[in-house]
Order: C-alpha cells, then sequence, then structure tokens
C-alpha cells in the first residue's frame, strides 16, 4: 500500500531530504493509485484510489463527500469487473448476437419470458413415438402431457358396450336353451312358441335399458316394446320373437338379444 501527499512544493528542507520525505513517497503513491484500506486523508473531489481492505480490491472515485465504486481488481486471475448500476446495460447497448449460451445463467430464461406460441416443434425434443397414424391407438401420456408411446390396437366389439347378451336357437320344445353365446346371462327358458324368459346373472343398477331382440332365420325383428327399467333386484325379463305383421309369436333357430344402457 502507499498512500502520501508531499504538501506545498515551497519548503525550506535541503533538497535530498525534500525528496525522500516527500517527492519519492508521492510517486510511490502515485505508481500504486493511492491504495490502501481506507481514502487517503488528502483526497479532494475527483480522486480515484483502490480500496485494498477485500479481496478483490475496489476501484474507487471520491465525489467530495462519499466514495463511489467504479469496479473490481482480482490480482489473483488478472480481472477487472466494472460496477454497473441496474438497468444501465440496455438493449441498444448490446452488439447484434453478442450473447452467447454460456453467458445465460441457468434457469435464467423462464416461463415469464417466453412469448405465447413461441416454441416451435422444431424446438421440442423428440420422444420415442414414430410419426404416422395409428388405428385404435393405444397411448402412455406423460406428466407434461406429452404422447411418449403409441401403438395400433385392435378394435373393441360390441359385445364390451352391452350390460347383458345372449345367442341360441329359439327353436325345439319348451325349456332352457342352450347358449351359443353370452354376456351376463345364467339361463334363457322357452315358455311358449317365440316366448324367451331370460335369467340374468346379476341384477342391473337403477337405469333405463333398451333390449334389442333379433333372429338370423328369417330377419324378421321383434323386441320388448318400450324401454323398461330394471331395479337393482331385477334378474329376469320375457323377449318374444313376435311378427310385426300379424302379431303372432314364432320360433327362430338363431336368437340374439343386447341389454344395453341408454
Amino acid at each position: 500500500m502507499s498512500q502520501s501527499d508531499f504538501g506545498n512544493l515551497s519548503s525550506p528542507l535541503p533538497g535530498s531530504t525534500f525528496i525522500n520525505t516527500h517527492l519519492e513517497p508521492f510517486r510511490d503513491a502515485l505508481h500504486t493509485m493511492h491504495s490502501g484500506t481506507s481514502r487517503p486523508s488528502y483526497a479532494v473531489a475527483g480522486l480515484m484510489w483502490l480500496d485494498t481492505t477485500t479481496t478483490p480490491w475496489v476501484v474507487k472515485i471520491f465525489d467530495g463527500s462519499d466514495d463511489i465504486a467504479v469496479g473490481t481488481v482480482n490480482a489473483s486471475t488478472n480481472v477487472f469487473t466494472p460496477s454497473l448500476a441496474s438497468g444501465s446495460i440496455t438493449a441498444a447497448l448490446l452488439a447484434s448476437n453478442a450473447v452467447e449460451t454460456a453467458k445465460i445463467n441457468n434457469l435464467a430464461v423462464t416461463t415469464a419470458k417466453i412469448a405465447d406460441d413461441a416454441v416451435t416443434a422444431d424446438k421440442l425434443a423428440n420422444t420415442a413415438v414414430t410419426p404416422g397414424s395409428y388405428t385404435n391407438t393405444n397411448l402412455t401420456v406423460d406428466a407434461q402431457g406429452r404422447i411418449t408411446a403409441a401403438s395400433n390396437g385392435t378394435g373393441g366389439t360390441f359385445l364390451s358396450a352391452v350390460d347383458a347378451q345372449a345367442t341360441f336357437d329359439g327353436t325345439g320344445s319348451t325349456g332352457n336353451k342352450t347358449l351359443i353365446t353370452s354376456k351376463g346371462v345364467t339361463s334363457v327358458n322357452k315358455t311358449a312358441t317365440g316366448v324367451y324368459a331370460v335369467t340374468l346373472a346379476s341384477a342391473q343398477a337403477d337405469a333405463y335399458y333398451h333390449i334389442y331382440v333379433m333372429n338370423g332365420s328369417t330377419g324378421g325383428v321383434a323386441n320388448s316394446g318400450s324401454p323398461i327399467i330394471f331395479d337393482k333386484t331385477t334378474t329376469t325379463f320375457n323377449i318374444y320373437n313376435r311378427n310385426q305383421g300379424n302379431g303372432v309369436n314364432y320360433d327362430s333357430d338363431r336368437m340374439n338379444f343386447y341389454v344395453v344402457a341408454m
């Protein structure tokens, strides 16, 4: 550190004494930028001095009442860092393409700084999904709503949408009929020509249901009339294979019925 002022140049001291006592210390002060741990006592407004109290050192200018920090000097890394007021570097002061990726702090670009619709498809990371069209698609979606996996699936069947179903041969004598296909049906009992008592495996929940009855032998269609209501304890109902023209019931060798919630 060196701080010194030789005072009034007019001195009665001999030349060597004046030089040794005043000029040489002042030369050292100039050469070291008036460095020290406090402002020089002889400082006047405009004096620049180096505060060595901390590391890195701080370059200061005395304005007559206060010291204004100009920047810091790191003697270990040989780096000078200017002291800049917040907002002092505006866009107009930056050259085009001057800000490099390495100069952007981690997490500095937040959602609020991204304009709506600014992120294009080219800027999105690819997922494992192969671009293309899919049939009856099986999808995997992550927590961000991105589709991370896609594959072709198989189409659902009508039976998956019905609550109960059975196919049977409605001809022959009365009694229980053999069920060719069934879902949720325990038995179908023929009680008379074209009349069949259906027993479901379990009671249906309270809802309106349509019962569709079709036969494959003649192409005729019969149904139970208006939609009915199953309560939670009902497991049986009758279906009829009826000629809509004359109202006569008849047997068919291929009877189908479906119970579908409305």
